[in-house]
């Protein structure tokens, strides 16, 4: 009875070590990976933070730009038609600039991958 209840403890421990080797295998597997993964995602969202960062600095400056054009526009008032006209396709145009750039830009959690 002894030697029966040795060799199943003997046994349960091979077993056990075989599994922990085996666990400990795919532990250092899955580590490697997740690390890996963890970093790249990292230094992607580094990048498209920096990406929001650049936009908003340029929207900021469109801003001042459209200000500044605007009170000189309203500070010497043309009657000229031609004048008016170039005005106005010259804001037309920046605010296209502005909207085609904001169109590339991420909106939400989801586009920021």
């Amino acid at each position: 009875m002894l030697e029966v209840t040795v060799s199943e403890l003997d046994r349960s421990a091979a077993t056990v070590s075989g599994d922990e080797e085996t666990m400990e295998g795919k532990y250092k597997e899955f580590k490697t990976t997740n690390g890996s993964d963890t970093a790249e995602k990292e230094g992607s969202m580094d990048s498209k933070v920096r990406l929001i960062e650049e936009t908003e600095d340029e929207i900021v400056a469109m801003k001042a730009y459209f200000t500044k054009e605007h009170a000189q526009a309203t500070e010497r008032p043309t009657t000229d038609r031609a004048e008016v006209r170039r005005q106005l396709e010259g804001l037309l145009r920046d605010t296209l600039i502005v909207r085609s750039s904001m169109a590339s830009c991420p909106t939400s959690d989801r586009d920021l991958g």
